[in-house]
């Protein structure tokens, strides 16, 4: 069966309209369809009586981690960096190099990247296109082998395909008081959850 990468550019989609949201710069966001239902700790946004737009200002002075180069964190990853400005500091992680089999769904990605480490690869890509005042950090490695001299960042944005990351992830943010922000999608569906330490449920409960 031949990938579906729209609906991994759907979750990636949400969940930069997320990130946004945390960042302070929209002030409220309309779901692009009736049948997409956000967590409501992430604050009411499925009302009409309000409408928001995106800003063309960037994000500045805030750290963001992505976990995750792959179906979903690496389209996610495009659009971030170019609303990441002055200040910002971009860590991408992820353990995984590009297979062949990533080429048909993840189109940042070229034959000439087969076998390299995905953080690295999308990385450089980015640096390469011209992002003022960003600082991009590659990380090859599991999210549970973080550096624990890291500071925490302003924002955690999960993209992995497994729960032991997710888990491990939620209770660094249950620590730092960070919010996480949560992606993933199956071939039919894409999903997007926000967690506020303090303030909602964390993904365990949802467990």
């Amino acid at each position: 069966a031949l990938p579906l990468p729209p609906v991994a550019r759907i979750a990636a989609g949400v969940a930069l309209q997320e990130i946004m949201i945390q960042a302070g710069r929209i002030d409220i966001a309309e779901p692009p369809e009736s049948e997409i239902y956000f967590n409501v700790a992430s604050r009411r946004r499925t009302g009409r009586e309000k409408e928001g737009d995106w800003t063309s200002l960037p994000v500045e002075n805030e750290i963001v981690e992505v976990v995750g180069a792959g179906g979903i964190g690496v389209h996610l990853l495009e659009v971030l960096a170019t609303l990441l400005g002055r200040g910002c500091e971009l860590r991408i992680f992820d353990p995984d190099v590009v297979g062949p089999e990533n080429l048909p769904s993840q189109i940042a990605y070229s034959t000439a990247d087969v076998y390299q480490p995905k953080a690295q690869v999308i990385a450089e890509k980015l640096m390469k296109s011209g992002h003022p005042g960003l600082t991009i950090r590659p990380f090859v490695m599991r999210y549970q082998e973080r550096p624990r001299d890291l500071s925490a960042p302003s924002l955690r944005v999960l993209c992995p395909d497994n729960w032991t990351v997710r888990l491990y992830a939620n209770g660094l943010s249950l620590r730092d008081g960070v919010p996480l922000a949560d992606a993933g999608s199956s071939p039919l569906a894409a999903q997007q959850r926000t967690y506020l330490p303090g303030v909602s449920a964390c993904l365990a409960c949802r467990i």
